[in-house]
């Protein structure tokens, strides 16, 4: 199955819309978080064209290893984290 870029970007901004528990409205997030949409975007791309059911491949003395990881852990990586604001896990009872 493959998504279009318009579809990999609605994606994206769903993940860090839902991260931030919808602190940022979607056009907040397509303005300003450019960056980490554009790193997001390309681990989302990974994650859907990766083979199913397959860690690694060895071929000719090239390895290459999928990354495992399921929900926001997969796609919101520590680069992807590092450019968006801290999430504040403060809250007032």
């Amino acid at each position: 199955m493959s998504y279009t870029e318009t579809e990999l970007q609605e994606m994206a901004v769903l993940a860090i819309f839902n991260y931030f528990d919808e602190k940022y409205s979607k056009d907040y997030i397509k303005e300003n978080f450019t960056l980490a949409l554009k790193v997001l975007i390309e681990n989302i791309r990974t994650s859907v064209t990766k083979p199913i059911g397959i860690k690694s491949v060895s071929q000719n003395g090239t390895s290459v290893t999928y990354n495992e990881g399921t929900g926001f852990n997969a796609y919101l990586t520590t680069e992807v984290l590092s450019l968006l604001p801290k999430k504040s896990n403060f809250k007032v009872w």
